[in-house]
């Protein structure tokens, strides 16, 4: 099927040689240029599909990106940055093994200098120690699986074959890479480069992103393109947009073009306080909800919604949330780290049920709660689906979880539905058993929508953090709470905070709602 594409897409498109950089605004179809430029490449005979690297900056894109690709019958290689250092340090480091490769998250790293400072004397010996744990049990942060990744691209570039064979290498969501992912993408070193991006959505600067290396590449590379008609959002939703970030100063200086011309508005509202303004929001869900509309409440921060959702509970308005509030989803995801051989998930384990770890060793904990690590689950190592299924039956031997049924229900059905959701990856992906610890180690709460109630066929609104947002559209948008020290947040910096508002207010096609209880310089620059 033909694919229609505007002048500037089609410009990207068939370019075929050399380095380039284009910044993609919302809505300006980045994802169907992505594509049809990887189509057009194979079509001329300028490469094969698995001569086509396209690099993302989450696996939440990455999956977006592999369903576009599926529906048009053929699949490059699609990876995050992560997932593509995984692959190459299993496939190239003799030391490793994709199975034997354990990746932290924050609270196990953080457990992991607890430990070393334990058994150690001083701060040498304690980073001696810290090292020597992870490299026994092959233990990674994700920080660490780059650091390794460029190691490699670094002593052994020319026996990386999978690096080796790639053509053309494309990058996606460049403004928010931080500085050792702009040294890989150097380091693999293609003359057939594209880093695509919007300086507009920068908004990982806390995590490290360098908006500044995307602005160097834009204005360094052999061939600048910008992708500035947004098919998405109606004028007064652009206008707004506009209107806000012309304020900031660390852009590229290309205003959003206007292409859909169907009838959009915005709505802004001050309130004396919060009870005011959750009726506002529930009022006017009311109206949109008798048609079949799409509509998300998008917050900066993830208590905001506490309220939001007991007003949505009363009035009987289904939602969806996603969140990152039921601490004990870390633990079953600690649980499938445990029975995939991360002795370290064990651990935390114990210091989460408040177990003390007197004497310090990585043999596995035995303890009365604990029992099933000893069980031949752990051996199930060719059925990962089998040891999924019986994941939920070995949690229910803690007696941790009797407390945390007993205090919030909901917990019990959650815990189930992420068992789930991990069963469906495997089988949905016909993922091997050799990819069954990556995708257990990199499994987040952030990742899942969690549904209150099991079986939402009803009407439903989605509730997330503007971060989360990024890459969504809705017809309509509610962003309460743009108060001076929430949105702009008092620990931010302005120049993001503003990014950050920008990528809530252009998730909207046809419908902005924008409300504040306090003063709100933001709303004064829309």
């Amino acid at each position: 099927m033909e694919i229609k594409l505007d002048k500037e897409q089609k410009n990207v498109v068939e370019h075929s040689q050399g380095k380039i950089a284009v910044v993609a605004a919302p809505g300006s179809g980045k994802t169907r240029t992505l594509v049809e430029r990887t189509r057009f490449l194979v079509k001329n005979k300028l490469a094969e599909y698995n001569e086509i690297l396209l690099i993302t900056f989450t696996e939440k894109a990455k999956l977006e990106i592999i369903e576009r690709f599926e529906h048009q019958g053929f699949k490059p290689e699609i990876e995050t940055f992560h997932s593509l250092a995984y692959k190459t340090i299993s496939l190239y480091n003799s030391k490793y093994h994709q199975s034997k490769i354990n990746i932290m998250n924050n609270s196990e790293e953080s457990l992991i200098e607890k430990i070393s400072k334990y058994i150690s004397l001083n701060y040498e010996d304690y980073l001696n120690k810290r090292t020597k744990i992870k490299n026994d049990y092959s233990l990674f942060s994700f920080d660490d699986l780059l650091i390794k990744f460029k190691e490699l691209l670094i002593n052994k570039k020319k026996n990386l074959s999978n690096i080796n064979k790639i053509k053309y290498v494309m990058v996606d969501e460049c403004q928010d890479l931080d500085t050792i992912q702009y040294e890989i993408i150097d380091l693999i070193n293609s003359p057939n480069l594209m880093l695509i991006g919007d300086l507009n959505q920068s908004i990982y600067g806390w995590r490290g992103a360098k908006l500044d290396l995307f602005k160097s590449y834009y204005y360094n590379c052999d061939k600048c393109y910008n992708l500035i008609n947004n098919y998405r959002s109606g004028k007064e939703i652009i206008d707004i947009s506009n209107s806000l970030i012309k304020n900031n100063n660390d852009r590229v200086d290309v205003e959003v073009n206007v292409t859909n011309l169907n009838h959009s508005f915005s709505k802004k509202e001050e309130f004396q306080n919060s009870e005011e303004q959750n009726i506002w929001v529930i009022d006017n869900i009311k109206d949109l909800i008798k048609s079949n509309v799409k509509i998300s409440i998008i917050l900066r921060c993830d208590y905001q919604k506490e309220s939001l959702v007991e007003e949505l509970k009363k009035n009987n308005i289904k939602f969806n949330v996603l969140t990152n509030k039921y601490e004990e989803l870390n633990d079953v995801i600690s649980v499938f780290k445990a029975l995939n051989g991360n002795i370290l998930a064990l651990y935390q384990l114990a210091h989460r049920l408040n177990y003390e770890i007197k004497k310090v060793n990585l043999d596995i904990i035995e303890d009365e709660n604990l029992i099933y690590l000893n069980n031949p689950l752990i051996n199930i190592s060719n059925k990962p689906i089998d040891v999924i299924d019986k994941i939920y039956e070995a949690l229910n031997q803690l007696h941790f979880y009797s407390k945390v049924y007993k205090n919030n229900p909901e917990s019990k059905f959650i815990i189930s539905r992420i068992l789930q959701i991990a069963k469906n990856k495997l089988i949905n992906q016909k993922r091997k058993y050799e990819d069954f610890g990556y995708i257990l180690s990199t499994l987040t709460i952030n990742s899942l929508v969690l549904n209150n109630e099991e079986n939402n066929k009803d009407y439903t609104i989605d509730i997330m953090t503007i971060h989360s947002s990024k890459g969504l559209e809705y017809d309509y948008v509610f962003i309460p709470d743009v108060n001076n020290n929430l949105l702009p947040h008092k620990k931010g910096i302005l120049e993001e905070e503003r990014r950050l508002f920008y990528v809530g207010i252009t998730r909207a096609k046809t419908g902005v709602f924008i409300s504040s209880v306090k003063k709100s310089s933001f709303l004064a620059e829309i």
